[in-house]
């Protein structure tokens, strides 16, 4: 009976624990991805602003 016991708890923390761990793994997985926009983002305005500075240096060498 107490060997029961002792194993149904064992299984309920493996199984509490894994749920947790996936829990977590969803969090960083978001964080990574928000990460990842802002970095495109910023990317991006780099882009913009490097093409922008171009289009002004050729406007005025004409």
């Amino acid at each position: 009976m107490m060997i029961g016991f002792h194993t149904k708890w064992y299984l309920e923390a493996i199984s509490n624990h894994q749920k947790n761990a996936g829990g977590l793994k969803i969090l960083l997985l978001e964080q990574r991805k928000e990460i990842l926009e802002k970095s495109i983002i910023v990317t991006n305005k780099n882009i913009i602003q490097l093409v922008a500075k171009k289009l002004l240096m050729r406007l005025n060498f004409f």
